[in-house]
């Protein structure tokens, strides 16, 4: 715990922590796993980045994030966006991999504004921020697509991969290629996630098929 909480809750966010630790484990048998534990606000945030990468002991080498919300909404206010993405890139600077998670509702991330959102911190330019398929043949003949069940919400016991483009960080030189537009009325030309995406579909593509 880096700010007191307790590792021990029984919350309903367990169930997503050892979802993390289990796959960790099962694809990288032989790495050392530290979970570093915080209160999910703002400083809570900033607090466990700074802890895992001023850990001498273990020295971390990629960071996995599962949590996040969208832009500008619930935990995140302007300042703590820019000093969470100014911690990111201290974390690049360092060399180290952050891996987010880019949501499971879809691109309004569950508000019903009738905008779209990218989530945060998946969205910072200095993360890879990590998407979610289905793997419709298992014999890999053909390509996965993108996840989505039910309505795609998790509200109505769907889901899908998040994503879109950001209405806070503008769009990186790294992706200067991309010609995506936010749908977003007078948003800006901003960083497109996921950059990755694997298999997320607990239901028509589970490992243990």
């Amino acid at each position: 715990s880096t700010d007191g909480t307790s590792t021990e809750s029984r919350d309903g966010a367990e169930g997503e922590v050892m979802l993390d630790i289990e796959v960790v484990a099962g694809l990288c048998p032989n790495a050392s796993i530290v979970v570093y534990f915080a209160a999910w606000t703002e400083t809570g945030m900033i607090g466990a980045l700074d802890a895992a990468m001023q850990d001498k002991d273990n020295n971390p080498g990629v960071l996995s994030i599962s949590w996040g919300a969208p832009e500008g909404t619930d935990i995140w206010s302007d300042r703590a966006m820019s000093q969470i993405n100014e911690t990111l890139k201290e974390a690049a600077y360092l060399g180290i991999t952050v891996c987010v998670a880019a949501g499971d509702d879809g691109s309004s991330d569950a508000l019903t504004d009738g905008h779209a959102h990218a989530e945060f911190p998946s969205s910072s330019p200095y993360v890879l921020c990590v998407g979610g398929t289905t793997i419709v043949d298992l014999t890999g003949d053909s390509a996965d697509v993108v996840w989505m069940e039910g309505d795609g919400l998790r509200a109505d016991q769907g889901g899908s991969t998040g994503g879109g483009v950001s209405d806070v960080f503008q769009r990186p030189d790294w992706q200067s290629s991309i010609t995506i537009r936010s749908v977003n009325p007078g948003a800006i030309t901003g960083r497109c996630i996921p950059d990755v995406a694997a298999n997320a579909d607990w239901i028509a593509s589970p490992y243990l098929l």
